[in-house]
């Protein structure tokens, strides 16, 4: 299954405020002391023992010094590591499972199994999830269904895209029949998880796609997971639901991955030049995929200008 090829489009960005209260200032103070010590390892290694020093400076001190141990790690940095997995704060926590991660740690996957289904904050199972995927093989399925029953939409999405990397026959019905229900509705998180998942088992059917493409309230990122899965795929199902996205997009990037499937696969649908002259009329940037869409317009006797105050149609 190829990956459709998406048009990074510029977003906006959310600037945060700057740190004016107490708690600000002090992280901001943590974050210069890591800085200012990222070269010295005794001094970071002190500054992750100082259990004053504050959770997030731990970590990032953690961070900084874990990420400067030799590779391959000694076991005297693999014990500190095991230990630190159990610390009492959970950005401590979170900071070492991301290093059992980036170092590839595996003689600590039983450990970072543990923190999927038992730690308190979702955020260190999130990131415990993600550090064994590569890994999952049937033995995680005990702590990939104690995931999937996490209140935390990310961790459930998580354990579900894990899941995907198991086969099909590894999972009970039962378990399989709960992936099947979550494309059709909750979390968007979840739903874009288990997409992908059954579509690694072969599970996904067209008329679950369908249900997503033509979801009203499914963000962007959902429909565009549901554009991915859908390539190789040929219906006039899908194409009717993709031209119904694409006849109705607001994002571009919706715009851009419809239009890219029914080209390939539904190259004789008419309805896609309207849908293509909406969208480009009166748009003022200018990028690869407008380029596109007023070429396919020109090719169908569309007149189409491009000129200081943007696209005409």
């Amino acid at each position: 299954m190829r990956a459709v090829p998406l048009l990074a489009i510029a977003a906006a960005l959310g600037l945060a405020a700057p740190a004016t209260s107490a708690v600000g200032s002090g992280r901001a103070a943590g974050a210069a002391r890591v800085e200012a010590a990222r070269d010295d390892p005794a001094t970071l290694e002190a500054l992750l023992s100082d259990q004053g020093a504050g959770e997030g400076a731990r970590a990032r001190a953690l961070l900084a010094l874990g990420r400067a141990w030799p590779t391959p790690l000694p076991g005297s940095a693999r014990l500190r590591l095991r230990n630190l997995l159990a610390d009492p704060a959970s950005p401590v926590r979170r900071a070492a499972v991301r290093l059992v991660r980036e170092r590839k740690e595996r003689p600590l996957e039983r450990e970072v199994l543990k923190l999927v289904a038992e730690d308190p904050d979702p955020g260190v199972r999130a990131e415990a999830l993600d550090a064994v995927e590569p890994w999952t093989r049937p033995t995680h399925l005990y702590f990939l269904e104690a995931a999937l029953g996490s209140d935390d939409p990310g961790v459930r999405a998580r354990a579900v895209r894990n899941l995907g990397r198991l086969a099909a026959r590894d999972l009970r019905p039962e378990l399989r029949g709960r992936i099947r229900q979550w494309v059709a509705g909750g979390d968007p998180r979840v739903r874009a998880a288990a997409l992908r998942t059954l579509a690694a088992w072969g599970e996904l059917t067209d008329a679950a796609l369908v249900g997503v493409l033509s979801d009203p309230d499914a963000p962007e990122f959902l429909v565009l997971a549901a554009v991915e899965v859908a390539q190789g795929r040929r219906s006039a199902d899908l194409a009717e639901a993709l031209t119904g996205a694409l006849e109705g997009a607001t994002s571009l990037r919706v715009a851009w991955a419809s239009f890219e499937w029914l080209r390939e696969n539904a190259p004789t649908e008419q309805r896609v030049y309207p849908a293509l002259a909406r969208i480009l009329d009166g748009e003022t940037r200018t990028n690869r995929a407008l380029e596109t869409f007023a070429r396919h317009l020109e090719s169908a006797g569309y007149r189409v200008e491009h000129g200081k105050v943007g696209w005409r149609v």
